[in-house]
């Protein structure tokens, strides 16, 4: 056998009663095996059965892995992996035995969930696009920062409590992240990819800086007489800024691309990572026209007659649907598309005035449905979760939060999906918004992104009204034709 990079994954594949034995091997041409995520060190990554809280009896999770280090150059690969499936089933064993030893199984979850047993948490979580695409990202669930993220999350949330409660239960939140990020911050450099911990340096040194600030100001707000509303909008703000330069942090701790992606779609284009995208909306009526035709600020001020919306596209989720958006961009598809429909609290319908054309068909492009499930390692491509018998789990790119985006397909066929696109805009506060299961459209059309900012417009978009102008930020790098 070749020994450039001899390990293997070793995975126990549980279905109920019967348990299965599969091996596939790592790239043994590759000095640096792609699969052993760690590319300095050899490291063979082993999968136990965890606790498996899908309804599903064919598609069972791996709720939980983790890591051993490995020899690569040993010369004796037959007893090599006798130890290593020695290992393999001493861990069966030990996850077995874990409600009997103390230990939760669930807390050595690899990859976050969306879905928490907090409620406020989870309606948090599902309504706002920020918080989904932080927990969307493929990084282990027990990294310190995911402690830290979720617990300025629940500060969020405890200043909406009345009166001053609300800054008390905000008090105890920040003395406690500030122990979670000074206990792990070596440990988030660790896992930052090499060339961006110069930057997670900083960034590091920023959240701290903020989470001192946000501390000084839940202080004073104890003792202050000034209208606590003032504050706790000033605090939230502050706690705001504080995730998002958590956010970045978190991306750059992902190594690499988490799944292959099916050879029966090489021809299509796909985005593996994330994405920046600016789109300009202008009103139908110029201003000299109809004064009404104006956007206004929050304050009902006229801002003009065209606003900014800024959005996040999620490869990492919905890698064919975000490629497929980035074509469409660089084609100039959406020049001067109109918003088509409006359906109060509920969607924005953008279709443009021409098709996606497949340069090698020169035929429509059509791309496949594609939804990730909360808590599977990779997409299902080509079924919507009804089709799939799915409907009541929960995609990790919900359509419930205000500013969504998700490709159209039509009723007859759930893969003819083009350039048309909804922006969701459920009130956060609304049913179809907060239900763990969304509606029925939640997993039945491809989540591919978020809008992140110009959010305050979206409601004053009308019908006719047109993209002017789009342009890709960032994330040109993670996307191939």
């Amino acid at each position: 056998m070749t020994m450039g990079c001899p390990c293997s994954l070793l995975f126990l594949s549980y279905q109920p009663k019967i348990p299965r034995l599969e091996k596939t091997s790592c790239n043994p041409s590759s000095s640096s095996c792609s699969k052993c995520k760690f590319m300095d060190s050899p490291i063979i990554l082993w999968s136990q059965v965890g606790n498996c809280v899908d309804k599903r009896p064919k598609r069972v999770l791996y709720r939980s892995q983790f890591w051993l280090k490995s020899c690569c150059s040993t010369d004796n690969f037959k007893s090599g992996c006798i130890v290593h499936l020695t290992l393999l089933l001493f861990s069966f064993i030990l996850s077995n035995t874990m409600p009997w030893i103390g230990i939760d199984k669930n807390s050595w979850q690899v990859q976050a969930s969306v879905i928490s047993d907090n409620t406020l948490l989870r309606r948090y979580i599902v309504t706002h696009g920020k918080a989904i695409l932080r927990y969307a990202l493929p990084i282990p669930i027990d990294e310190p920062i995911r402690g830290l993220q979720s617990t300025l999350e629940q500060l969020l949330i405890d200043l909406h409590s009345p009166g001053k409660s609300g800054i008390s239960l905000a008090w105890k939140d920040i003395q406690k992240a500030k122990p979670i990020l000074h206990r792990g911050e070596v440990e988030i450099l660790l896992d930052t990819r090499k060339e961006h911990r110069d930057e997670a340096a900083v960034a590091l040194g920023d959240v701290d800086q903020l989470l001192e600030s946000i501390q000084e100001k839940i202080k004073v707000t104890k003792n202050s007489k000034k209208a606590l509303k003032d504050m706790k909008n000033e605090i939230a703000q502050q706690t705001e800024s504080t995730l998002d330069k958590i956010a970045q942090l978190e991306e750059w701790m992902v190594q690499g691309f988490p799944y292959p992606i099916p050879h029966k779609y090489d021809s299509l284009p796909r985005l593996k990572g994330r994405a920046t995208v600016e789109m300009t909306v202008t009103k139908a009526n110029h201003p000299t026209v109809d004064s009404s035709s104006l956007f206004r600020d929050k304050n009902g001020s006229p801002i003009g007659n065209s606003i900014h919306l800024v959005a996040i596209l999620d490869g990492y989720s919905a890698p064919l649907t975000s490629g497929n958006f980035i074509q469409a961009l660089l084609n100039n598809i959406y020049q001067n598309a109109t918003i088509v429909h409006k359906e109060s609290g509920f969607y924005l319908f953008v279709q443009p005035k021409q098709l996606l054309i497949d340069s090698n068909t020169k035929k429509p492009r059509h791309i496949p449905m594609e939804v990730l499930v909360d808590g599977d390692p990779y997409p299902i491509w080509g079924k919507t979760l009804e089709t799939a018998d799915l409907a009541d789990l929960q995609p990790v790119l919900p359509m419930t939060a205000f500013g969504a985006l998700a490709m159209v397909h039509s009723s007859e066929d759930e893969n003819d999906a083009n350039s048309s696109f909804f922006i969701f805009t459920l009130d956060p506060r609304s049913e179809q918004a907060r239900n763990k299961g969304g509606n029925v459209l939640n997993g039945n059309v491809a989540t591919f992104g978020y809008i992140v900012e110009g959010l305050e417009y979206l409601l004053q978009i009308s019908p006719n009204d047109t993209i002017t102008h789009t342009r890709i930020l960032n994330g040109m790098d993670k996307w191939e034709p």
